[in-house]
């Protein structure tokens, strides 16, 4: 597999992660530890997230 495509996948794998992350924060689910961190960074610096994407 030539790199270009990992790295692809790998995007497409963060994407995915952080999509589920900021639905499961919608929901008022929670957040679990290891998301918990960047979801604090998030509150704390106004860089645009997919929270912010799927609030519109």
């Amino acid at each position: 597999m030539n790199k270009a495509r990992r790295y692809l996948i790998f995007l497409a794998g963060l994407f995915i992660n952080s999509l589920g992350v900021s639905i499961i924060t919608k929901a008022d689910l929670g957040t679990s530890p290891i998301s918990s961190i960047p979801y604090v960074l998030s509150l704390n610096f106004p860089f645009p997230s997919c929270s912010d994407i799927l609030s519109t």
